[in-house]
């Protein structure tokens, strides 16, 4: 085989992501039941995203609670985890698989590719993830809130690879752009295939390099197999 191992990107190529409308619409009403102006949460709220996928914040509760701290608002356990369930169901919603993955995955663990998924996320990610029937098909995971990094650093695609006992040469990776992360398989001697969504499924809150890609580029996974 030409490759070892796929290590696919989650939100938006192996999962559908939260469009950026609905993304705000909740983060909106999230600020004003807590009696914050809404934009001004919405501000708060993203300026602390970072944070939560480097793993500071070990759950929506926790940074509710911190937000609240700082605006001298007060904010008990139990309300904050309330509050951090509706968030929840978001995130749920968000992790509803495309069409074709798990027929690509099942096919891919059939042909004997090992199979990773490398993910930029808050905590509520991996505490849901096995709860998806994809997740039975994957080897090995790294989570950015737990490695403590994200991509595009490198830490991110060695220790994916280091779990699936692969080279970086041996790997195709998989993504839908964002975060730089093509560029940052590159760097590691992955090779880099783009998968393209639908605009609207982007987080445009964060750099993506898929406009100006000139690399492989895929629609759907299955047509995946073209390419090992």
């Amino acid at each position: 085989m030409k490759y070892k191992a796929v290590v696919f990107d989650l939100f938006g190529t192996l999962v559908q992501n939260i469009p950026n409308h609905e993304y705000d619409k909740q983060t909106y009403e999230l600020g004003d039941s807590l009696g914050i102006e809404p934009n001004k949460f919405v501000y708060l709220w993203k300026k602390t995203a970072p944070d939560r996928e480097f793993g500071v914040f070990k759950g929506y509760a926790e940074n509710i609670k911190y937000l609240c701290s700082k605006l001298n608002l007060d904010m008990d356990d139990s309300r904050a985890d309330a509050l951090a369930e509706v968030r929840h169901k978001l995130v749920r919603k968000a992790l509803t698989p495309w069409p074709d993955a798990e027929v690509t995955l099942k096919q891919l663990k059939t042909d004997g590719y090992k199979v990773g998924l490398l993910s930029n996320c808050s905590y509520p990610v991996p505490q849901f993830w096995n709860e998806l029937a994809i997740s039975k098909y994957v080897d090995e995971t790294v989570f950015s809130c737990v490695q403590g990094a994200m991509k595009p650093d490198h830490k991110m695609y060695t220790s994916i690879c280091d779990k699936l006992g692969v080279y970086p040469q041996e790997s195709l990776f998989v993504g839908d752009g964002e975060n730089n992360e093509l560029i940052g398989a590159i760097e590691m001697g992955m090779t880099p295939v783009l998968i393209k969504v639908p605009p609207d499924l982007l987080k445009s809150q964060y750099p993506e390099d898929s406009k100006f890609w000139k690399g492989a580029k895929i629609s759907a996974l299955t047509e995946l197999f073209k390419l090992l």
